[in-house]
């Protein structure tokens, strides 16, 4: 299973957040050359792997983003809000999961979830969710 989360504020990313959240066992932050690329978060039902896309990639990622939202999104003021949202986004967090066997459902909420707390948008599959 595989998800992007877009999020306007990446400051909020970090223990005080995380601790909050019954779902998350453990977490560990990933770095090269001492630069933040990710995060893992232990879960009760499997573990979610987040890399952080460069931040030269953002601008013209978004560009993209934001064209396929109006091709997909069919009512004006669902795609108003969500052409906004894209155009406040300051960090892309490309997400990978692993889940337990039968504990699917218990990942997607915590996925819908998370993507609240951090006030973002989520793609998964085709679709954008608010």
């Amino acid at each position: 299973m595989n998800a992007a989360i877009y999020i306007p504020d990446p400051s909020i990313l970090g223990s005080n957040l995380f601790d909050q959240i019954k779902e998350i066992k453990s977490y560990k932050g990933l770095t090269k050359d001492g630069l933040a690329t990710g995060l893992i978060l232990t879960l009760d039902f499997g573990e979610a792997t987040f890399n952080f896309m460069p931040h030269e990639e953002i601008e013209n990622h978004l560009k993209g983003f934001a064209s396929y939202a109006i091709q997909t999104i069919e009512d004006k003021e669902d795609q108003v809000k969500i052409l906004s949202k894209i155009h406040s986004v300051q960090s892309v967090l490309g997400g990978s999961f692993t889940v337990q066997p039968g504990a699917e459902e218990k990942m997607e909420k915590f996925i819908f979830d998370f993507k609240d707390k951090l006030n973002g948008l989520l793609f998964m599959g085709d679709g954008i969710f608010e």
